[in-house]
């Protein structure tokens, strides 16, 4: 029996590893501002909640979480 081939191609997989870790790098930086009184902890859970309802086969979601994480990961280094 063959097996089916993946829809996915080696670079939407990493390109869908690397917004997981712009997620993980943002919800850290965010529980940190939370701790400090400056953040609430329902963005995080948001932020999250975002993340996992990206289709991975979706590459353009993909890559517009991506976008969105780093500018968001830029502004909020940048309030701290």
């Amino acid at each position: 029996m063959a097996a089916g081939q993946s829809a996915w191609r080696v670079n939407d997989a990493i390109a869908y590893d690397e917004m997981r870790e712009g997620a993980s790098a943002l919800a850290s930086q965010l529980l940190q501002r939370a701790q400090q009184g400056g953040a609430s902890l329902d963005s995080v859970v948001r932020l999250r909640a975002q993340a996992n309802a990206v289709n991975g086969f979706d590459r353009a979601a993909v890559d517009r979480l991506t976008a969105e994480l780093e500018s968001r990961g830029s502004s909020v280094a940048s309030n701290t």
